[in-house]
């Protein structure tokens, strides 16, 4: 098991296609190009984070998020953290991040989908303030066991930072 880096954040640039593109196949199995990441961070209100640790100085990244959406409402369009870093507090860690900067550009409201059978990633979601709003039945195709319903879920961000900053 790999050790736990200190979590350090910083905005997606069009520069890091390739490393979103390679996190991306370590994070879900599956290929995106860094032609279609870059494709993606070129579309006007499209942004993200990337989170990274340092390993003897150089930055050694373990995840990443990408967002879209215009004025106060925003939707994460995926986040990914390596598996060796998994449930040890990283993906909330990004997750807080992305929430400071949604809120810092003015975002009220942030949404994201999840597959009904991501019970991990639903329980990381409600943990930090998310509830359910929405199903999408048979949204997700699964080759094992056909299609799976993907649960709509948002983050009332003008809420949630009124709750945090009171305790």
């Amino acid at each position: 098991m790999s050790a736990v880096p200190a979590a350090l954040f910083r905005p997606l640039a069009p520069g890091d296609a390739d490393l979103v593109a390679a996190l991306h196949k370590v994070c879900f199995d599956e290929d995106l190009t860094a032609a279609a990441v870059r494709l993606l961070l070129g579309v006007p209100g499209t942004w993200g984070m990337l989170g990274y640790g340092e390993d003897d100085g150089e930055p050694d990244p373990f995840g990443y998020c990408t967002v879209r959406g215009v004025r106060e409402e925003l939707e994460i369009l995926n986040i990914g953290v390596r598996p060796d870093l998994r449930r040890r507090g990283i993906g909330r860690a990004l997750l807080c991040a992305v929430r400071q900067a949604a809120a810092a550009r003015g975002a009220r409201r942030l949404f994201l989908e999840v597959a009904d059978d991501n019970s991990a990633a639903q329980r990381l979601y409600a943990g930090a303030g998310f509830e359910t709003v929405g199903r999408r039945p048979g949204y997700y195709r699964r080759s094992t066991n056909g299609r799976v319903d993907a649960l709509l879920m948002c983050l009332d961000l003008a809420t949630y930072t009124l709750t945090e900053e009171s305790n």
